[in-house]
């Protein structure tokens, strides 16, 4: 079966993944998902955006609570 969506969704089987009028092997797709993820993986634990994320959400309580 051809995959119905062009945002990069397929059945599981699907010989290939599409993106717009594009079509990328399934397994190159995945490859191309899995470097990204980890790219932005690294970049969130080098510049410490997670910590920075929860002080902000800490810091935004406390000053709900002091009015």
């Amino acid at each position: 079966m051809k995959p119905v969506s062009k945002f990069g969704r397929a059945h599981f089987y699907a010989p290939y993944k599409q993106i717009g009028d594009i079509k990328i092997d399934t397994y190159w797709f995945n490859i191309m998902a899995l470097w990204i993820v980890t790219l932005i993986l690294y970049i969130v634990l080098y510049y410490n955006i997670l910590e920075k994320l929860i002080r902000g959400f800490s810091n935004l309580k406390l000053k709900e609570s002091d009015k």
